[in-house]
């Protein structure tokens, strides 16, 4: 038995995945500010000669902070997996909303999402 086409507005998609990338962006973002943050922090303790007993637990929180942004974004990937496993299912399988960046060469199972990652090019010298 054929499984039924799920109907979805384009404008609705469209909104889903804008709000997707922003999304994602937003979660970037925010790594790449604690990285910021725990590269401020080393640079401070050094030029204040903080004893190291003084700035670890901030260092701690730092790489603590990180990794739960990084889990996070995990679970983002997962979800887009899930949503493009729906819009395939739907009226909208052919149409084109893009990709948040970097995530062209995702899978689309969310149990394998983490698992597959796009190769960089070769860069020619």
């Amino acid at each position: 038995m054929k499984e039924a086409i799920l109907k979805i507005e384009e404008k609705n998609g469209r909104v889903v995945a804008n709000d997707t990338q922003v999304t994602l962006a937003s979660i970037d973002q925010a790594i790449t500010d604690n990285l910021n943050l725990c590269s401020s922090i080393l640079e401070v303790s050094k030029a204040s000669n903080l004893p190291i007993s003084a700035n670890q637990p901030l260092i701690e929180g730092c790489a603590e902070s990180l990794n739960d942004i990084v889990s996070g974004r995990r679970k983002m990937v997962k979800l887009l997996a899930s949503m493009q496993r729906i819009q395939r299912q739907s009226n909208l399988s052919e149409t084109a909303f893009g990709c948040p960046d970097g995530l062209h060469g995702m899978v689309s199972s969310p149990e394998t999402a983490t698992e597959t990652v796009r190769q960089p090019e070769a860069v020619s010298q």
